[in-house]
Order: structure tokens, then sequence, then C-alpha cells
């Protein structure tokens, strides 16, 4: 290492013994030129002054603009400094009228400048050599700026550790009552030339009077020492802090509170002051230690280390580099480019070598060369750039390594050059696979893209398809004519589900298809595939259920749509390949790296997978066995995308199978809460929520009219059609345009009650329409009609002015359910009454369910049940009319609710079924208040009673008759099935509240 300093022209810069210093050493050892210059931390914006201006001027200078120095210049050249303590040992002590002095009376001489280059611990050490506390900092002779103690230790803080407070506080601390004069406190602070007294009030401190109060609210203020007290014009409160601080911390609160010392407490009683000073020499020290410590380090390490300037210039080499070049000493390589031409085997290539080390790009090389004596040496290189505290590049450093010796060295060198051709040959493999990936991306965009159209060309013709059978099916036709309408619908929502698979399969492969995590109820979830299943389950014969293993989460966060669509799948393949036996799905808590996850299980007897297939049976469009698609049918999709959707959730898809003995399929999926803190699934659920929800049960056709005039905005003939048929039939006016443009025509000219908009048209789209029709200030409710099944569709009709969103094909439930929703109709507020009535079950059966249960304790079981079986008795009182319509009030709502209530307790029986025959007592005795409730608002006494019966018997945890008394509502559901299946079931029961039958 090396320092250089500059002494400047004395004449220049005031008058002799002023200094310059400036230094390029390396100052840290461990990192070479990291330490910030003094240009990086000085003050720019220096205060200067002419020596002829007073000092209570230049006081207030200094005290406007809150700093502790001025710089005294006459034409440009530096003659002076004038600081705080200048003005306290100079014009606040003596009793000499200050008023009257100028700058040049008071101001020091300058005694030493800087260089902005200067490290700041080599500005550390000049100020504490000098006792000063600033530096003004030259440049070419011309000030730049000032570099103060402050600023010096808000830099070295980054640099090293912090001892308490305690081991560099002054414990010698001046104290002066507050009642004392200034006069009397500056020259106490003078005469032990301290740069500040601790106020007291008796025992206690009050205050601190520092240079700068002086400079403030004397000098400034020009106030008599002599006459002002101390009181007036200290500093209070003091800020103040226990010894046990680290003085890195007291550091930061006199930077935050821009004052230069603090005052040390313990327990109320004063320990001492510590100052910026102290803080400053403490960091100056512990940082001279490090250096020394670590340049000791790099002179006795083994390895030969070097340090280099931007220019590569080498800066520093250390013994063992002199050693492995068998050189005399540094200087054959310190201030040189790096390496002279002796020490190289090739001369020409160190040319090469030093633009590299500029372009700063070196980083290992192996190097043939030489030693100071001419012996040939192969080393390695090591290098790496260095920077400055404020980030920028400001040389390298390196090691080098001595590999003559190795054997390995030969076998490299003759491997070289083949290394470079392959290098070659792969740089051309990775681009043409770049090539080839890009290909691949644009092929599978134009995939996404074509499958996207044809969704839409193949669900243009599905809707009038499934559409039109729905129609069909709402007319009279014979039996066979309704076989042929349903096998066409039955198809048309087959190809419609295959369509939806190959897309999802195309969004998941394209990286297109998202999850949308939500908390939301295990239970519910289950039970919605439960009623999505069943059917056909039991269409087959198998036993099916779901069953609970353990304790488990009432709540879970995940995407229920698609976790409903994996359980599906499943299930639906188990039916699909069970011909007899049953198909369970367990749900259960799993653990997977101390993560909850729940647990799905998906078995059944069915016929089972060979080993070698298990794999094969994941892929897209793949079966076990050939034969097994024309036995059973299917696309093979289903499968495949269940296992990509479950890694989308964060979960797997296992397998655990034996031919011709059934299949487990396990899918496991995060719980996504803290199942700790959760409700368990028993607690948090009602009984409805096992049931399928009313709005999933369909409606009748034909049973609501409405008013109003409707645009329908579609390009596909029979779509049109289709529309109007099931507009018209509602009572709805109808006028149908072709195109976006001829709808946003018709739509800004005529008034409409409702639009529906199809997006996809020509000349202009439905997106392009319903933005135009907003634009024109129109407010009717526009809902959208695509065939598009994209994920984010929907978002982008409504983003573009639509109200809703109906996706293709169109069914007239879905359209009705719309209609409602936008439309006032003729029996909309009967709608409002059945839904009325409909939440108020409950509560209407626990208001019944005293007297029912009376009633039910009555029974007599067998003797009830023999005289209703006899042949030929009537089926009297399978609905009470007069208990009905006093609790539903008008004919109209129980025309409708009673059906539905029918529906609704069809699934009931076959949950109680399986309560009671699991022994579940608890599970017994929820659906039995539920089918109890149900029934008797709707005058279905005897069931009711039965119920209510078997309820009873469940609370008290007795299910001894709980088989009789299910097989009884069993008989007793099938009659009220079989009495509501017939049309005239409201005059019959009618009929039978006054003796007379409808003819």
């Amino acid at each position: 290492m090396r320092n250089k300093k500059q002494v400047s022209d004395p004449t220049r810069l005031g008058g002799p013994g002023t200094k310059n210093v400036s230094s390029n050493c390396l100052t840290s050892c461990s990192s070479p030129g990291t330490w910030r210059e003094v240009a990086d931390v000085m003050s720019k914006d220096v205060a200067t002054i002419s020596a002829n201006v007073t000092v209570v001027a230049a006081a207030k200078i200094m005290s406007e603009r809150n700093i502790s120095c001025l710089i005294v210049m006459e034409k440009e050249r530096v003659t002076g400094i004038l600081t705080e303590t200048d003005m306290l040992k100079r014009a606040t002590v003596g009793g000499k009228d200050f008023t009257s002095m100028t700058v040049a009376d008071i101001m020091s001489v300058l005694s030493q400048t800087v260089s902005p280059e200067i490290s700041v611990l080599e500005a550390g050490k000049l100020m504490s050599d000098r006792h000063i506390r600033r530096l003004p900092v030259l440049e070419q002779g011309k000030l730049v700026g000032v570099v103060t103690q402050t600023d010096l230790v808000r830099a070295m803080t980054a640099y090293g550790t912090w001892r308490d407070v305690a081991e560099i506080m002054s414990s010698q601390v001046a104290v002066v009552q507050e009642t004392a004069t200034v006069a009397e406190a500056a020259k106490v602070m003078a005469e032990r030339d301290i740069s500040c007294v601790v106020g007291l009030n008796a025992e206690e401190v009050v205050g601190i009077l520092t240079e700068r109060d002086l400079l403030k609210r004397v000098l400034a203020e020009q106030r008599d020492p002599a006459e002002t007290r101390m009181k007036d014009i200290m500093s209070s409160p003091v800020k103040s802090i226990p010894s046990n601080y680290s003085a890195f911390s007291a550091g930061r609160i006199m930077e935050k509170m821009n004052i230069r010392r603090l005052v040390v407490m313990d327990n109320e009683a004063l320990q001492g002051i510590v100052s910026q000073t102290d803080i400053f020499e403490a960091v100056k020290r512990k940082l001279q230690e490090d250096e020394e410590k670590n340049f000791r380090l790099l002179e006795n390490a083994d390895s030969s280390i070097f340090a280099l300037d931007p220019d590569a210039n080498t800066t520093y080499v250390n013994p063992a580099f002199v050693k492995l070049f068998k050189a005399s000493g540094p200087q054959d390589f310190v201030g040189r480019p790096f390496l002279p031409e002796r020490f190289w085997v090739n001369p020409k290539k160190r040319a090469w070598f030093l633009r590299q080390f500029k372009k700063e790009i070196v980083e290992t090389k192996e190097l043939a060369l030489k030693t100071a004596k001419g012996k040939k040496i192969y080393v390695t290189l090591f290098a790496t750039p260095t920077k400055d505290a404020a980030g920028r590049i400001n040389g390298s450093q390196g090691v080098v390594y001595d590999i003559t010796d190795k054997k390995e060295l030969v076998a490299l060198r003759e491997a070289e050059e083949h290394t470079e051709q392959i290098n070659i040959q792969l740089m051309e493999a990775t681009a043409k696979a770049k090539r080839l990936a890009a290909q691949a991306e644009s092929a599978n965009i134009a995939k996404s893209e074509f499958l996207a159209n044809m969704s839409h060309e193949i669900r243009t013709p599905l809707n009038a398809i499934i559409g039109f059978s729905d129609v069909l099916a709402g007319g009279d036709m014979t039996n066979e004519q309704t076989e042929w309408v349903e096998t066409i619908r039955a198809s048309g929502e087959h190809l419609l589900e295959l369509i939806g698979d190959i897309l999802d399969l195309s969004r998941i492969e394209a990286g297109k298809l998202d999850v949308d995590i939500t908390e939301c109820s295990l239970k519910r979830l289950c039970a919605k595939v439960e009623s999505i299943v069943r059917s056909a389950a039991m269409g087959k014969g198998l036993k099916f259920g779901f069953t609970e293993d353990g304790a488990l989460p009432g709540r879970i966060r995940t995407d229920s749509v698609r976790l409903s669509q994996c359980l599906v799948n499943l299930v639906n393949n188990a039916v699909k390949f069970t011909e007899k036996g049953h198909v369970y799905v367990h749900v259960s808590l799993h653990r997977i790296d101390s993560e909850p996850c729940i647990r799905f299980d998906v078995e059944d007897t069915g016929i089972g997978i060979p080993p070698e297939k298990h794999e094969a049976i994941f892929e897209s469009f793949t079966q076990a066995d050939g034969c097994t698609t024309r036995r059973f049918g299917g696309s093979g999709l289903g499968l495949a995308i269940t296992k990509r959707l479950a890694k989308l959730l964060g979960g797997r898809l296992s397998l655990a199978s034996e031919e011709g003995k059934g299949s487990v399929f396990s899918l496991i999926v995060p719980a996504g809460v803290d199942v700790a803190k959760e409700s368990s699934l028993g607690e948090c659920e009602s009984d409805d929520e096992s049931i399928p929800e009313q709005a999933d049960i369909a409606e009748p056709d034909g049973q609501s009219k409405f008013a109003g005039r409707v645009l329908v905005a579609e390009d596909a003939v029979t779509n049109q059609k289709l529309v109007n048929v099931l507009l018209e039939r509602m009572g709805l006016e109808v006028t149908t345009v072709a195109d976006g443009a001829e709808a946003v025509e018709k739509g800004l000219a005529e008034a409409f009650d409702l639009i529906f908009m199809d997006i996809q048209m020509p000349k202009m789209n439905g997106y392009e329409a319903a933005k135009a029709l907003r634009r024109g200030g129109l407010t009717t409710p526009i809902v959208a009609l695509t065939a598009n099944a994209m994920r984010g569709d929907d978002k982008k009709c409504i983003e573009a002015g639509c109200d809703d969103y109906l996706s293709k094909p169109i069914n007239g439930k879905s359209l009705l359910q719309m209609i409602r929703k936008h439309l006032s109709s003729e029996g909309q507020d009967m709608h409002k009454k059945i839904d009325s009535v409909k939440s108020a079950v409950d509560e209407l059966g626990e208001l019944c369910s005293e007297a029912a249960v009376q009633k039910a304790d009555s029974l007599e079981p067998a003797a009830s049940q023999e005289s209703e079986d006899e042949p030929g008795h009537p089926l009297r009182e399978v609905i009470e009319w007069a208990q009905l319509i006093g609790r539903i009030v008008e004919e109209d709502i129980a025309r409708e609710v009673v059906p539905l209530c029918v529906v609704d307790n069809r699934e009931r029986v076959e949950l109680l079924d399986k309560a009671v025959q699991a022994g579940n007592a608890e599970d017994v005795k929820l659906y039995a208040h539920a089918i109890k409730g149900s029934t008797a608002n709707i005058g279905a006494v005897r069931l009711s009673q039965i119920a209510a019966r078997l309820e009873q018997m469940a609370y008290r945890a007795d299910l001894s008759q709980a088989e009789q008394l299910l097989d009884r509502i069993r008989t007793e559901f099938a009659r009220l099935e079989s009495f509501v299946s017939n049309p005239d079931w409201v005059e019959m029961a009618k009929g039978q509240s006054t003796g007379k039958q409808p003819k």
C-alpha cells in the first residue's frame, strides 16, 4: 500500500502551516477500496463570509442556517474559519463588547485542508490529531465543500460495532447552577476547553448550555452575557440516556435530533456526558484496530493476494504473492500495470488480459507465467470487481493459485480445443432448442385459439339441439317420441361435456387455467358432489355414500369448483367401471410435512387396473385397455384433467388398484386453514346443508308470465328461433337482430326492458356493442350470451357493460331465472311468497312439533298400518287440505310448494335410511326432524307424526324401533309421492277434506 501526501502552497491558502492532504491508499484490507471518500460525505453547500463582517452578523447567519462554522474568504482565497468555539472563547468570554467585533478579530487561521479523494478514516485521523471538528475541502485550490465531525461519524458508523455509552462518555462533567450568568458559564467552558456545561437546580439536572446556545441566544440576539442568566438560554429539558445504552444508538439519536451531545443518567443521577466527539473517537479507534488486524491477516496469508485500481494498475500485493514470483519485493509490482511483461510466457496475451480487466469481465483464468528467475509456472487466477460504499466500481482484487504440480493440467490443456468445439456445438444446440421452443409456444397459442373458436362453433349448434329438445319435451308427444327427444338431449349434453373436458385440458397445458382459492364449507362441498353423482350410482344398484374418517374441519380454503370437478370425475369414473358392489368416498384429515390436508379416497369394487397401466391411465385420451373404451365408453380425459387439477390445487392424485378387485383413487389437497382453530364438521353446519339446494331443483315450465319487450342480438338463425320460442312462451314481445351494429341502432332508437347480447357476431361483436350502448346512455339490463367457455369470459362481459352472463347451450331453467332476475312477472309475487313459505319451514315445523309428538306417541303402529294397507282402502288424508291451506293460504302457492317438498324429502328419506342402518342416533334425529317439520307444513300429518316419533326416540338414543318406524315412513312417503304425482291431486285433497272425490 502507498500513501501520497500533497502540501499546498501556503501563500495561496492563507498563510504558513496550512496543509492539504489527499490519499488514494487502500485502507481496508478485508475489502480493498471500499472506504468512502470525503467527497461522498462532505457538505457541498458551504457558508462563506468576509473577514470584515461583524461577529453579530456572523452569529445570525450560523443561527439561521443551523451550522457550526463559516469559511472566511477574501478574493476567492480561503483565509480562515469561524467556529462556535471561536465565538465562545474570543467573543463571549473576557467581558469585551462583542457587538463591535468583526470576524477577523476572533476567527481561527486555517491550518489544515483536505482533498475530496481522501478517505473518511484518514480525515478522521487528521481531526483527532489536530483536535479540530471541521476540515475545508479544496480541489485544485478551490473550495468545494466542508467535512465535519458529524459527517464522518455518520459515514463511519456503517463500518464498526459499538460499546456501551459508559465506556466512552466523559464522566468529568462541568455543572453550573441555572441561576449563574452566561458569562460565568462561558468562562468555565473556555477555561476547561469544553463545549457544554450542565445546568442544575439544587441537585436536579434541568438543562444543558452548549456553544450553540451561546451562538443562537446570546451573540445572534446581542444579549449581554454578564446580565443574562443561564436558565434563560440553556436547552431544557435535557435529552438523557442510561449508561448501558449503545454508542451506536446514541449517535443515531444525536443525528435525528440534530444535537452533538447527550446527558447520561442512571436512576435520575448524573453519570456523565457523551458527545459526538466521544463517539467519533471510539469508532475511529475500533476501525483502526480492525484495519490493522485485517492487514496483518493479509500479510501473513499463504494465498497470493493482489489489488488493482480501475486502470488495472497494481495497488497492493502481499508477501505470498512476492514469494510466488520470486520477486525482490512489492516494488516490482505496485504502481505498475498488473504483472509486468517479464512475468509472462507470452507477452502478447498480457495486453488482452489487461483489456479484460478494464472491462471488468475477468473472473477465473488459467495462465502460463514465469517467475523473476525465468521458471515457467501455471496458475489459476480468480478476480472480482470491488465497489466503494456508493456502489461504484473502483478496482478489483483477486488471488493467484499455483497449479504447476497438478497432473490434471496436462489433460486439461489437451482437452481445451475439444472443449471449445463442444461449446460451439452446445451453443448451436441451445439456439436450435430456443427456436423449437418458440415454435412450440406459437403452436400452443394457435391450438388454444383453435380450440376456443371450435368451442364457439360447436356450442352454437348444440345450443339449438339441446334448447329445442327442451322445447319439444314440454309438448304433447307419444312415449316413443319422448324417448327420442330425451336421447337427442342426452347426446347433446354428452357432447357438451366432452368439449368442456378438451378445453380444460388445453387450458391446463397452456398454463392458462387458474384456481380461485377461497374459504368454503367442506360438508356442503361433499353434499353437492353426492347429490350430483348419487342418481348414477343408485341407477346401477350400487351402494354409495360419503364417510367421515375421524375429526374434520368445518371449513377449508381451496377452489371449491375445481375440487368438486375432481371429485365428480373420480366418482363418475368409479361408477362407470363398477357393475356391482359399492362406490364409497372416505374423507379424512391427513398431514404432509406437518401441513393439514384433506384426503378423499374414492373406493370401488369395479374391474380394477393392472399395475403396468397405473401410469398410462393418467395420460390424455388413454384408458387401461382398448376394449374398455368399447365396453364402457368415455374419452379418456377425466383422469388426465383431474391429476392436473390436483396439482394446481397444491395437492396430488394417486392410485391403488388390482385387476378384478377394484380401485382406490386418493386425492389429497391442502386444507388451507389451521384445523386446530376450526369448528369441527359436525358443529358448523346445519342439517339442510346435506340436502341439494332449492335452486338445483328444476322448475315447471310455463308457470310464469312476464310483461315487456326484449331485444335479442344473435347471428345464428337456429338460436334466434330457440330464444324467440322460449321468450314468447313467457309472454314477452321479442325483437331479433343479427349483428352488434344493428343491436346498437335498435337499442338506442327503441325502448326495451331487457337485451340479450350474443358475444361473437359479424360487423360488431357483443363486447363492442355493449360498450357502445352504455356510451349512448342506455341503462337497460344487458345479458351476455356466449358459446365461449374460457375462464374469465364472464369478467370480460361485465367489464364491457353487461349486467349478467349466460353460457350456451341455454336451457329453459337458466333463462327463466335470468328473466325473473331482471323483469317483473304476473307470477313473481307468488314466487316471492313461495320463497317466504319455504324459508319458514323450520320455524313452522317447530311450532307444530309438540302436538305432532303427542299425537305420534298415541299411535299404535301395527293397527294403523294394517288398517290402511288393506286392499282397496282409499288414500284418504294423505294430505290434510285444511291444514295445508291454513298454513300456505293461497292455492296457487300450494300447487308449487308441495311437489318441491316431495323432491326435498326424497333425499332426506335415503339419508335417514343410512343413518338407521349405521345406528347413528345424531343423524337419525337430524333427518327425522327435517322430515317432520317440512311434511307438517304441507298437511302430510301422518308422515310428520311418524317422523316426530322417530325423532323423539333418537333424542333418547333409543333406536330399538327405528327400523320399524323407518319402514312406515317409507310406506307413507311412497303414498305421498303417488298422491302428488296425480295431476288432480289438489282436487283430490279438497275432496278428501269434504268427503267428495273428483270425477
